[in-house]
């Protein structure tokens, strides 16, 4: 059994993600910024199998490799990303897609139209009490989000690359 661990972000996975035909390859798709919170999992699977670290050009995973699993040499990364993955051409299949948002990609655009908003009605002398509110309202949903939901790239992982 191989298991491929794609890193790519979601929003890079929009693009192009992988599926596989063969029953002995397994891909699974883990953020890299996340792999901190699945390492003893990976560790588990390796012992019994080859995992494969996959990312677009085959930094992220050689820097995952590096940080996580050096001394297990039943994980490996695969060199040059995405245009090395052609030696699996016929056990797994690329599906393409247009690219598209996640769930940051919509929390960024919805704050830079909060922030855009907010511009205007210090332009257009709003009371600034009601400007204080909006931005209160803000900080509480930001600091929610980012402790106690994990939607939010800020959300306490040690992502040091």
């Amino acid at each position: 059994m191989i298991y491929i661990i794609d890193l790519r972000e979601e929003q890079e996975l929009s693009h192009v993600r992988f599926i596989s035909k063969d029953r002995n390859i397994q891909i699974i798709s883990i953020p890299a910024r996340y792999i901190f919170a699945n390492q003893q999992f990976i560790n588990e699977i390796s012992k019994k199998s080859k995992v494969l670290l996959l990312c677009k050009k085959g930094i992220r995973s050689c820097k995952v490799k590096n940080m996580y699993f050096r001394n297990n040499p039943n994980i490996q990364s695969i060199d040059g990303g995405l245009s090395s993955i052609g030696r699996f051409s016929n056990k797994i299949e690329a599906i393409r897609g247009n690219g598209g948002f996640g769930m940051e990609q919509y929390i960024l655009q919805i704050y830079s139209f909060v922030i855009v908003g907010l511009i205007l009605a210090i332009y257009f002398n709003v009371n600034k009490i009601y400007i204080l509110i909006v931005l209160a309202f803000i900080l509480g949903i930001t600091i929610h989000l980012t402790f106690f939901n994990s939607i939010m790239l800020t959300k306490k992982v040690p992502y040091k690359f």
